[in-house]
């Protein structure tokens, strides 16, 4: 694999991170998201030029599961 292919996914992940900080609240249902959030990326499929051995969208995935990580780690901190 080319390391070109995981830029996109890994910007995801990192955008998920930030975007995970900013919920006021921690996410109590992680197993709702991960599964909602690997329907959704089997129903978007990769770019086609992307030949990932599952049939995910690994971008869409990777926000979702930064957006997690994010909350779990710094969510509900930075609230005024």
């Amino acid at each position: 694999m080319d390391a070109n292919l995981y830029f996109a996914p890994i910007i995801g992940f990192l955008i998920g991170m930030v975007l995970g900080t900013k919920f006021r609240e921690k996410i109590k249902v992680i197993s709702f998201y991960l599964i909602v959030g690997a329907i959704i990326a089997y129903f978007l499929k990769p770019l086609p030029y992307y030949n990932f051995p599952v049939p995910l969208s690994l971008t869409y995935f990777l926000s979702v599961l930064g957006i997690i990580v994010g909350n779990l780690l710094f969510g509900g901190k930075w609230v005024e």
